[in-house]
């Protein structure tokens, strides 16, 4: 952790848990059934971004008795020529960090990114939260690979403070 390049693999890495928990739905409509799309700047690194697609959804209340607490959905989707350079970069620069030569080169990419959570919108308090990843990848000369990364994370609130 003490190189930059590890400050930010860490940073890069917590970020993942906080976007899922909270920021992811800050830009989520709070209309019950609403459903809102829009352009974003994604990366394999912070360094190589590619346009891709934002969509969210609000299932409206996640239960009849308790109606502040919403079903929320987001996908993320980045795929095509602009992906493909992005990921052609990030493989070079690892490459030139680790002083050898590249030798693995895209041919086609995408990843898309699914996201869902039972939220107290008032509070952005969330009580489930999950993240699904899915990466495609068909290197020069190989067959196509898919990786798929899944995270689920459940919390547990008190109901009132206590003093």
């Amino acid at each position: 952790l003490s190189s930059p390049a590890g400050q930010e693999m860490y940073m890069a890495a917590l970020g993942q848990y906080w976007n899922c928990w909270v920021q992811q739905w800050l830009e989520a409509p709070t209309v019950p059934g609403a459903k809102t799309a829009q352009e974003v700047l994604m990366a394999i690194s912070q360094d190589h971004p590619a346009k891709g697609t934002l969509t969210f959804r609000n299932h409206g209340p996640a239960s009849a008795s308790n109606t502040n607490v919403t079903k929320m959905a987001a996908e993320e989707v980045v795929a095509g020529p602009e992906f493909v350079a992005s990921a052609n970069k990030s493989f070079e620069a690892a490459a030139v960090q680790q002083g050898r030569a590249n030798d693995i080169v895209a041919v086609t990419a995408s990843r898309r990114t699914n996201f869902e959570a039972v939220i107290d919108l008032r509070m952005l308090r969330p009580y489930v939260t999950s993240r699904k990843v899915r990466t495609k990848f068909e290197l020069l000369d190989e067959k196509p690979t898919e990786g798929v990364q899944e995270s689920e994370f459940r919390f547990r609130w008190p109901e009132a403070v206590r003093r």
